[in-house]
């Protein structure tokens, strides 16, 4: 154990290779890790400076940032150490967040003499890593291969006894009953919900509305929801299954900004597994997008997916997990939407930073989905490829299956404002098409 700033930390230590010219050596290289201590996760955007340690004054002999699953790398010469007895350095590192406030220092343990090759394994609790812990309000996005080593699970309980799902809704008219029945279909392994024809076609009663204003949002504890839910009766995977993987040719000069980069990377998914299982297609009647559960009874879709009509809102229905008209988790209707702006489709760039809406559903689908966690977006993480994205784009199964998109990035942000509250536009390079419109980053 390293004694450091303000905890201990843990500093393993592989075995070393040693690299020499001419019995001497004149170029070094520090690499390795940091990680938070409870989780084994990386941490990201700290500062690590090497030293060599020396009777008076330590010589600075580089620095570096930690990548986005913690690793570093720092390269140095003699030229960057005093060299009295010509012997070789005597190295430690200290491990800064951005703002310099030191986390730990390993002068407790130095390397005496170090080698061509040092790596270095710091381990940090999580209480001394604070806000730059991996879940902490500072931390950089999880690349997929630090998220492979911690996060694939089997599913450890069994589906909640006596759920019932939701398949279809018919709306009668005024003082009209039926009689459903349930039907087996011979020689087909289905059934059929079956209603006596009628002639009447009702809509769906309008949801209600709520513009948003800051007053609405003041003392709501935002971080008491934001984690998510991980339900135990579904597996957890990092990455959904793949269905389908074509060539998708994109001729040149054809880009579409805001649309699919040539080459279209994105391939079709089937799986019930969390979080793959929160997003959904969201139906109304001005057509289809995509949405995201983010609450036991809450679904975050894009505002211009909505149907706006004057006033107030058309019909919405949300189906997690849909694939080719299943519906495993069932249907949820909406009873209410919260948004700041509604779009009409024109998009303009205010329209883009407000293009996001909640829906209030009325039966409980994140009890058998779970939810994930959500963040505000920091310009911190532009250029980073760390994005991956889902939905139901009308070109890729009209819409019927989702594809995946992975290791995208946000390029650039710039900011509108409207009742008191920040939006964002983002630039980026991340493979969509209509009907992705809703689903998450």
């Amino acid at each position: 154990m390293i004694t450091g700033a303000k905890r201990a930390a843990a500093v393993h230590s592989p075995k070393r290779a040693q690299h020499s010219s001419g019995g001497k050596v004149t170029e070094f290289k520090i690499h390795g890790r940091v990680t938070e201590e409870e989780s084994g996760l990386g941490v990201a955007n700290l500062r690590v400076r090497a030293y060599d340690k020396d009777f008076v004054f330590d010589d600075l002999l580089g620095c570096t940032d930690t990548d986005a699953v913690g690793d570093f790398s720092i390269h140095y010469t003699r030229k960057d150490f005093r060299e009295l007895f010509e012997g070789e350095p005597d190295v430690y590192l200290a491990v800064q967040t951005p703002h310099r406030t030191e986390l730990v220092r390993t002068d407790g343990c130095v390397r005496w003499a170090a080698s061509a090759g040092e790596s270095f394994d710091i381990a940090i609790a999580r209480d001394v890593l604070g806000d730059w812990s991996p879940n902490g309000a500072n931390a950089a996005p999880i690349l997929e291969r630090a998220v492979a080593e911690h996060f694939d699970f089997a599913a450890s309980e069994d589906p909640p006894k006596g759920a019932r799902v939701e398949v279809a809704r018919v709306w009668l008219a005024e003082g009209e009953t039926i009689d459903p029945t349930i039907v087996r279909m011979e020689g087909l392994n289905a059934v059929s919900i079956e209603v006596p024809f009628s002639l009447h076609n009702t809509e769906p009663p309008h949801p209600e509305v709520q513009a948003l204003s800051l007053d609405d949002i003041k003392g709501l504890d935002v971080e008491e929801h934001s984690a998510g839910v991980r339900v135990k009766h579904l597996e957890l995977k990092h990455r959904p299954t793949l269905v389908e993987h074509l060539p998708r040719a994109i001729r040149r000069g054809e880009d579409n900004p805001n649309s699919v980069f040539a080459p279209d990377a994105r391939y079709v998914f089937n799986d019930l597994s969390f979080p793959w299982a929160t997003t959904g297609r969201v139906l109304t009647a001005a057509g289809q997008g995509s949405g995201c559960m983010i609450g036991c009874r809450l679904i975050l879709t894009a505002s211009h997916v909505c149907n706006w009509t004057n006033p107030g809102v058309g019909w919405l229905i949300f189906t997690p997990g849909y694939y080719n008209g299943s519906s495993p988790f069932g249907t949820a209707n909406g009873t209410r939407v919260m948004y700041w702006n509604q779009a009409q489709g024109g998009l303009s760039d205010f329209e883009t930073a407000f293009d996001y809406a909640v829906w209030v559903l009325d039966r409980p689908l994140g009890d058998l989905t779970g939810y994930p966690g959500y963040r505000a977006y920091s310009q911190a993480w532009n250029r980073g490829r760390y994005w991956q994205q889902i939905g139901y784009p009308g070109d890729l199964g009209n819409g019927q299956r989702p594809p995946f998109f992975g290791g995208g990035a946000i390029t650039s942000i710039g900011t509108k404002s409207t009742s008191g509250e920040t939006g964002y536009v983002m630039g980026h390079f991340i493979d969509t098409f209509g009907g992705q419109s809703g689903g998450p980053y």
